[in-house]
């Protein structure tokens, strides 16, 4: 009952900019915006209401997935982080969220998986949707607890970007954890080019306001470096940095 409470309240707050979205960008209010006389004004408003109805379709889109948005399986991101992982390694998943990831490198490798994320209603719903003998979820603040387990893997997928001290956090989290390799998803600050044109109109350039950096492959090269880490590899999937790295000290040991 509390979880269909807590739904139907999030569902609300995903429509509440609806009326205004739609007085904004209707037929006759989305006219006059674009005949505005002041190009950048009429820009500004056309990207804050594509925001909102971006919200609005990944909240939908989770309903259609039963839980589950489908870019998991639509981009295979799961893929990657599985076919890195060997027998045996202990993993810690950084900002979880509901577990998927966490859930299909149990499924296919059956290695030991610490979850962890700082909200508990996410931890809350990894345990109910994606529990595994494998899999322990935790509610941790990875910036500021650490786990006293050491890990062989770190696997950091969309959580990165959300960091606002990141070459301190990877630094403390390698020190501290040890482990032999990070596997990291990001996403791409030229994946096209509203983020600049943003930047231009002198707005917050990411699409996400709780993005503190997105990447070009030159500045995520850069911060890895900044953090003593080397790049084994990385390729560019669906407007994302897709990497394996690990600290440098460790891979000149090897």
């Amino acid at each position: 009952m509390k979880y269909k409470i807590r739904s139907w309240i999030l569902g609300w707050l995903a429509v509440l900019p609806i009326p205004f979205v739609l007085w904004k960008t209707g037929v006759l209010g989305l006219g006059s915006i674009v005949l505005h006389k002041r190009s950048d004004k009429a820009l500004k408003w056309l990207f804050y209401a594509a925001e909102q109805v971006e919200r609005m379709i990944n909240y939908v889109a989770m309903r259609y997935g039963r839980g589950v948005h489908p870019k998991h399986r639509i981009m295979r991101y799961h893929d990657f982080f599985v076919g890195k992982i060997n027998g045996g390694e202990k993993v810690l998943d950084v900002g979880c969220g509901y577990g998927e990831v966490a859930h299909s490198i149990a499924e296919a490798r059956n290695v030991a998986i610490w979850g962890i994320d700082i909200d508990p209603e996410k931890i809350r719903l990894a345990t109910s949707r994606n529990s595994h003998p494998k899999i322990t979820y935790l509610v941790v603040d990875a910036t500021e607890e650490l786990l006293p387990e050491k890990m062989d893997v770190i696997v950091i997928s969309n959580c990165l970007e959300h960091i606002e001290h990141r070459v301190k956090f990877l630094r403390n989290l390698q020190a501290k954890i040890c482990p032999k390799r990070w596997l990291v998803r990001v996403p791409c600050f030229d994946r096209d080019w509203k983020p600049s044109l943003r930047l231009e109109l002198g707005m917050f350039p990411y699409g996400d306001s709780t993005h503190h950096t997105e990447y070009t492959e030159k500045s995520f090269r850069q911060e890895m470096k900044d953090a003593g880490f080397t790049v084994l590899e990385i390729s560019v999937q669906w407007g994302e940095i897709w990497a394996e790295v690990a600290d440098l000290a460790n891979f000149e040991k090897v």
